[in-house]
């Protein structure tokens, strides 16, 4: 087995050590891999082996996985994962409970089977008659239970019709994800399929640049992403595509076409598309480049940049360092503001996290992490130096920004370097790792809790605005109003909100009730912002009250082992 280690260090971040760190991607798990391609990622500025589990899943701030050698077999792939698990996880495993819980879902396969443990026994049972049986390991042995599990799926394909029909690798995935059901909601067993679309999704993959449309068994070009093989190849939008490298793809599945599309980097798609207003086909040649699904959004109003960031991946902080650097080069002392825009983001990649938090700090604590193995203990600090110093910051959040968007906004807020606006937060603080497993499938484990730099744990709180609107709409479209019709009417209306803030605010989780989470994007959050921009003092007084009291805060160090 290879530890993970990553030899370029992602830019702009500081560790006591790099290694697999994966944030859940909340709500992502059943979506699909989309069809969207970014421009290849400069390995100067961030380390390409980065891992997002996309759910989708979570994400990863290192180069390379934790993967065994050897061949795939039942054997290995128990043994693999029963040991990861049995060391990585965030609390200690009770072997015997999630094994009988994996073997018995099998029943899946073949209701007639059956598992169950006592007098020392486990006992594969076939329509109430015993198959075989093993002696019971001991509740911590993972090469024990390992052993015993591999052995029963074995046996359960000599003792079952059904389940003889199956491949190993099909009852093994059953057995699985049976075992992590008993785990935390963040942990889980991807198989080969879907491990693959994750991978693809976090780390990017070998595809055109372009973003597809598929109707009724057509392959439609919706739209060619600048500065990508598509683009210099001469593809366009409304092409038709109607074979790939000689394969007719009319009529294929969507993630059939999505496989043909995508494949080695560097590798040569010969396609053959129709084109609107001629007669004939067109055949185009493009060479496959590592392509990253886009995840920052930049637009400008005035003297006012914002970012809307929809993830953290490989890309995202190498894009908003772009965007800043564009924004002060271009538009310099009238640059009045930033927003970071995180609402409905569901996380990604913690080192993205900490990068886009580096970018506008010149140095100190950004997250810390604990958790049961050693090396699940890391501190993550800002580098010197800070792309836009003296530019106030606005980060926008509500109750789907979870993950490494909570990151963000906790370790701008708590830093003193952004307001927060908005609904609570999400509240996932815990840290998952992704194991590559020997028939390439994924296990994804929690491992370890996230503390904000104020040192208080993020799981089930979340990230409390300084100024919420996600309570009293009426209020806030009152305060939105008086913002825009008088700067007096609108300052007192915004401090009275901030003088409630600040009286619940040593309370988290009465802060959190006073301001629910919700899924919305109100425009007041804009609204607010823009009028905080304008007032440099209210700014500054809201930035003190949006930080957390010391009521808040543990009385062990941040930083301290649990």
């Amino acid at each position: 087995m290879r530890e993970p280690h990553c030899a370029i260090k992602p830019v702009g971040v500081r560790s006591r050590a790099w290694y697999r760190l994966v944030f859940d991607v909340v709500g992502l798990a059943e979506r699909q891999v989309p069809m969207s391609y970014f421009e290849t990622m400069r390995t100067s500025r961030i380390c390409r082996g980065l891992v997002i589990a996309a759910s989708a899943l979570a994400l990863v701030s290192c180069a390379t996985a934790i993967e065994p050698d050897g061949p795939a077999t039942t054997a290995d792939l128990f043994d693999f994962g029963y040991k990861n698990i049995s060391e990585r996880y965030i609390k200690q495993v009770d072997l015997s409970r999630v094994s009988i819980a994996g073997l018995n879902s099998l029943s899946q396969i073949d209701p007639n089977l059956s598992v169950s443990s006592e007098a020392g026994l486990v006992r594969l049972n076939a329509a109430d008659v015993t198959a075989s049986q093993w002696p019971t390991p001991d509740r911590a042995d993972a090469a024990g239970w390992a052993r015993v599990v591999s052995q029963a799926v074995d046996a359960a394909r000599v003792a079952s019709p059904e389940a003889r029909q199956k491949s190993a690798n099909d009852l093994s995935n059953v057995v699985f994800r049976g075992v992590m059901s008993n785990f935390d909601r963040y942990s889980r067993y991807s198989g080969p399929r879907l491990a693959r679309r994750n991978r693809a999704m976090r780390e990017g993959f070998g595809g055109l640049g372009i973003t597809i449309r598929y109707a009724d068994g057509t392959t439609h070009v919706d739209k060619v992403h600048p500065d990508t093989p598509a683009s210099r190849a001469g593809l366009r939008p409304n092409d038709v595509i109607t074979r790939v490298d000689g394969v007719h793809i009319k009529g294929l599945g969507q993630a059939e076409v999505i496989t043909v599309l995508r494949g080695q980097i560097g590798s040569e798609a010969k396609l053959v598309v129709g084109r609107s207003g001629l007669r004939k086909t067109v055949a185009v040649s493009v060479t496959r480049a590592l392509i990253i699904p886009p995840t920052v959004t930049a637009s400008r109003d005035k003297q006012i940049l914002t970012l809307k960031i929809s993830s953290f991946n490989q890309g995202t902080a190498a894009a908003v360092s772009r965007e800043l650097s564009r924004a002060e080069r271009e538009m310099g002392s009238i640059l009045q503001g930033v927003v970071l825009d995180l609402r409905n983001n569901p996380g990604g990649l913690l080192d993205q996290a900490v990068s886009v938090v580096d970018l506008f700090l010149a140095d100190g604590l950004v997250i810390s992490t604990r958790g049961r193995h050693p090396r699940s203990h890391q501190v993550f600090d800002a580098t010197w130096g800070e792309l836009i110093p003296d530019v106030p910051v606005v980060v926008l959040v509500n109750g789907k920004s979870a993950s490494a968007a909570e990151i963000v906004a906790v370790a701008l807020r708590d830093r003193g370097r952004a307001v927060v606006i908005g609904s609570a937060s999400y509240g996932k603080g815990t840290v998952q790792t992704i194991i590559s497993l020997p028939n390439k499938g994924e296990l994804t484990l929690t491992w370890a809790r996230m503390h904000a730099p104020s040192g208080f744990a993020l799981q089930d709180h979340g990230i409390i605005p300084a100024i919420c609107t996600s309570s009293d709409t009426e209020g806030v479209a009152k305060l939105v109003g008086a913002l825009r019709a008088s700067r007096r009417a609108g300052t007192d209306l915004l401090e009275n909100r901030l003088k409630a803030r600040l009286a619940r605010r040593s309370d988290p989780q009465l802060s959190r009730a006073a301001c629910p989470p919700h899924a919305k994007e109100p425009a007041a959050d804009m609204a607010i912002a823009r009028y905080l921009f304008q007032d440099h003092r209210l700014y500054t007084r809201t930035l003190v009250i949006g930080r957390p009291a010391v009521a808040e805060r543990p009385r062990n160090d941040a930083r301290a082992r649990p």
